[in-house]
């Protein structure tokens, strides 16, 4: 009986937890971009060598968001009339990645607990709601893009809403067949957003 209630405090905390969370995230005006974070991602079915992806398409996706910030509209999509940029970590991260790691004959998930502490080991020295993508997979033989979509207080490092979506790539070359999927992810997240933090 003690065990059951101690079990249904901690679910009670974990709910608040997750609700503050999340109006925190809908009633803040600022946000911080931090990226792209390719390094737990897994490659499959493209062409490319492991070696592209790192020097060429990994940092080419991150800065075509910020160059291209008019069409990645983040302020837009999200509602959100302050947006900052703050990639150098997430930049760093990938490029301390292992290319042999990144080419796979399928695709790998990350669930919640293990993005949870991979989050968990970011070093922002940052305060305020920060947004990152940690890209998942990017499966040709799938045609299927997946992320996880993540809001975090960037003090703490704490996940403050997180949900996981999928889109089909499209577009000529590696860059822009991919690129699609992030745009379009970014797009119905935005329009999402509302339904989540209800």
């Amino acid at each position: 009986m003690k065990n059951l209630f101690t079990l249904m405090i901690v679910s009670v905390c974990t709910i608040s937890a997750v609700a503050q969370g999340e109006q925190r995230v809908a009633q803040t005006n600022d946000i911080t971009w931090l990226g792209l974070d390719f390094s737990k991602a897994v490659v499959v079915g493209e062409t490319a060598s492991a070696n592209e992806f790192m020097e060429r398409f990994i940092p080419g996706w991150n800065a075509l968001v910020f160059s291209e910030s008019k069409k990645y509209d983040i302020g837009k999509f999200y509602k959100k009339p302050n947006v900052h940029y703050s990639m150098d970590f997430i930049n760093g991260l990938n490029a301390a990645r292992d290319p042999s790691t990144i080419i796979r004959y399928e695709s790998s998930s990350i669930n919640e607990d293990e993005l949870a502490k991979h989050i968990s080991n970011y070093n922002l020295q940052a305060s305020g709601v920060g947004l990152v993508y940690v890209i998942e997979s990017f499966n040709k033989l799938e045609e299927k893009g997946s992320m996880w979509v993540v809001f975090l207080d960037m003090e703490t490092n704490q996940i403050l809403l997180a949900r996981r979506m999928e889109a089909k790539p499209m577009g000529f070359g590696v860059r822009n067949y991919w690129a699609r999927t992030v745009y379009d992810v970014m797009q119905d997240s935005g329009k999402q957003l509302k339904k989540w933090v209800k």
